[in-house]
């Protein structure tokens, strides 16, 4: 019945696109595949980071079928200039198309960096030579992560106080911006750029319990080593040797058991309790960064 509402609402509205989103294994693609048979002129496009790699589609869970998909297993692990810039050129090329053949697009995905880059812009900070951060690095072991922290709030305050005193990555990027343009992060980020205007998306949070999306997330790893990921992965060792990997979690720890490092069900166990982690971490941050959502799915 949701599906229905969902669509009514719509086609009653000033909506032009729908935006899914939801923690990994929630049922987004289900919904999506749903409002798309319903909408019948639509399209689907990725939002997912690990999602645009060809290598490695089941490892990533992307649809069996791309058919009216796009921005899926589009681009290669060799291709080292990928970026979120590129994505967001590509995506906002393939909804202006869309609209201009008054088709829906419909954006699916849980990564927060692409989601939150495509509705709100993304800040042109050049980027940082590798020097400057590796300086910052070796001060976070001379004097201290705390101590470092301490530098970044008395630097740039607006910034320090959206960043965890533990988060490294983040506090060597905040300083590492100010050493090299002399600008605190902060103000850099004052001035994104939107590559389009989404504000008439109807946004759709798939956000089932907790335990019903654990289960999920168990069963579907399970399914994943079934439908050929241990393959998925020796094809990566066999045709990419020494390639620095994407971060899909799970392909790691099924090459360490490829290795022999560790046992079959210590690796499914182990990617089962990451993916449970950063399923975790993705309800947290729509909800602190996404909530002004239209409609909650269960």
């Amino acid at each position: 019945m949701y599906v229905n509402e969902i669509i009514e609402a719509f086609k009653s509205s000033k909506f032009k696109t729908i935006i899914i989103y939801g923690a990994t294994a929630s049922g987004k693609s289900s919904l999506g595949l749903k409002l798309l048979n319903k909408i019948g002129n639509g399209i689907i496009i990725n939002a997912d980071s690990m999602q645009v790699y060809k290598e490695i589609p089941i490892i990533t869970a992307q649809p069996p079928s791309l058919l009216n998909h796009h921005l899926y297993g589009m681009t290669s692990i060799n291709d080292k200039d990928f970026s979120v810039a590129r994505w967001l050129e590509m995506i906002a090329k393939e909804i202006r198309n869309a609209l201009k053949k008054n088709i829906i697009p419909v954006i699916i995905g849980g990564t927060g960096m692409y989601l939150s880059s495509l509705l709100n812009g993304l800040t042109a900070i050049p980027s940082i030579p590798l020097e400057i951060n590796e300086k910052i690095l070796n001060d976070i072991k001379m004097f201290g992560i705390h101590a470092m922290y301490q530098k970044l709030s008395s630097i740039d305050p607006v910034a320090a106080v959206k960043i965890s005193k533990n988060d490294s990555q983040r506090i060597v990027r905040a300083l590492g911006v100010f050493e090299y343009t002399n600008k605190p992060i902060s103000e850099w980020q004052q001035n994104n750029h939107k590559y389009i205007d989404l504000d008439n998306s109807m946004k759709i949070w798939v956000r089932p319990e907790r335990q019903t999306l654990y289960k999920r997330i168990n069963e579907r790893f399970i399914t994943m080593i079934q439908n050929g990921a241990l393959e998925e992965a020796q094809h990566l060792l066999n045709e990419f040797p020494g390639t620095k990997y994407p971060k899909a979690i799970g392909l790691e720890q099924i090459i360490q058991y490829l290795n022999g490092e560790v046992s079959k069900n210590d690796a499914i166990d182990l990617s089962q309790q990451l993916t449970r982690n950063y399923a975790k971490r993705q309800e947290t941050w729509f909800k602190n960064k996404l909530n002004d959502c239209d409609y909650v799915v269960v």
